[in-house]
């Protein structure tokens, strides 16, 4: 329960000794699931509190701060907390000064309450290990393979800041993203795939620009001709298409269906693992076709067509765009997921292979930055306490 104060301070030190006791609470194996819920919460709030549940939960780190309790005066340290917070008042615009000052209660208060709260009620058994001793598995980056007229393959994350083509048709690498320059003379296609583990933006000849996420590809030609722009996707993939009233542009879903439209913003999520293909609308409009059935269905912003394999088309209405391109935005966006729907993003964005030992029958909510190891994701899972990793070199196992 959320206490309200008068005074700011006291509001902040009263919010930091709360996270003192949930965090607490969590290594303690005490909380309820309406305290769980609150620390996820707050743990997922910013970065900043997701480094101190970090720290705070490490073993090391409890058992150097229960050492040190004993020299560690808790009262001068909220008052120096004071003054400096109101110094920071006086010196920081107002906007930002319920961010910064939080930072700096929480940073003080966690590390002197924790091992306070820790040590009154200190348990006989060890805090829970999320992953023991193992390597840590780091995040995908900028990776991807662009293949030319020829079949010729060029590694796009060891050529950075590389002119691939000159002349009047340039086709230049920088930054994790591919563009066109100039008009080609030549008929032909190239193709961008990106790897697991890989992610890569290109800026299309027409300047539609297509995020790719990992394990996709995208085919397309040099050079637009004719009444339309046709590109051909499998995996992932977020299109923001430049708008020409002259010529639609059409993807091709993986041979599955196509999604024609002039001009919008939409995602197209067509892996072949995931149950259905699924399209989704953050602007504009799409018409979504099967090429089996010819079944076909109009999209508004804010829907999504489900595209199953018997070729049956299924509208979703309100869904929440963000969390549909977290991924383009460098997120890990999960609300009610069950933990087979997370684990195929992991295993795409961190290449590895899951393993299930047991049923998980529990739907988790987390927000979480995709640059981080593996293990800060895991974290926040294991605040529920109905999920479990281990990692065995290139294998996550996953169990109740």
């Amino acid at each position: 329960m959320k206490v309200e104060y008068n005074d700011p301070n006291d509001q902040e030190m009263g919010d930091a000794h709360r996270a003192a006791y949930l965090i607490a609470g969590y290594i303690r194996h005490t909380l309820t699931d309406e305290e769980r819920i609150e620390l996820d919460e707050w743990v997922t709030a910013s970065d900043d509190n997701m480094r101190l549940f970090a720290e705070m939960t490490d073993e090391k780190n409890i058992e150097k701060g229960l050492k040190e309790r004993n020299i560690y005066d808790a009262d001068k340290a909220i008052e120096r907390l004071k003054l400096k917070l109101q110094y920071t008042e006086k010196k920081r615009p107002a906007q930002k000064l319920r961010f910064l000052s939080y930072g700096i209660a929480a940073s003080l208060l966690l590390l002197a309450g924790i091992f306070i709260i820790y040590n009154y009620t200190k348990p006989r058994d060890k805090p829970v290990e999320i992953i023991a001793d193992v390597p840590d598995l780091q995040p995908g980056g900028d990776k991807a393979t662009l293949t030319i007229s020829g079949g010729q393959k060029i590694i796009l994350d060891t050529a950075k800041g590389n002119i691939i083509q000159e002349g009047d048709f340039k086709v230049v690498n920088m930054d994790g993203k591919i563009s066109y320059e100039g008009k080609s003379s030549e008929a032909e296609y190239h193709t961008l795939s990106t790897p697991k583990g890989g992610q890569y933006k290109i800026i299309l000849p027409d300047e539609t620009a297509v995020w790719l996420n990992a394990a996709s590809s995208l085919k397309y030609p040099v050079t637009f001709t004719g009444a339309e722009r046709v590109v051909k996707l499998t995996g992932e993939g977020y299109f923001e298409v430049a708008k020409d009233a002259t010529k639609k542009f059409i993807v091709n879903i993986n041979n599955k269906g196509e999604a024609e439209v002039l001009g919008t913003h939409f995602n197209v999520n067509t892996y072949d693992d995931e149950a259905a293909t699924k399209i989704t609308l953050l602007e504009g409009s799409v018409k979504v076709s099967e090429l089996t059935t010819h079944h076909s269905q109009l999209l508004k912003p804010g829907q999504q067509i489900a595209l199953a394999a018997n070729g049956q088309l299924t509208t979703s209405n309100n869904i929440d765009p963000e969390e549909v391109i977290a991924w383009k935005n460098g997120l890990f966006e999960f609300k009610d997921a069950s933990i087979e729907t997370i684990m195929l993003q992991v295993a795409r964005w961190y290449d590895v292979t899951i393993i299930y030992e047991g049923k998980v029958d529990y739907h988790f909510n987390a927000s979480i930055e995709r640059k981080v190891p593996v293990s800060k994701l895991f974290h926040l899972l294991e605040l529920t306490e109905r999920v479990h990793f281990t990692i065995k070199d290139k294998t996550i196992i996953v169990k109740p």
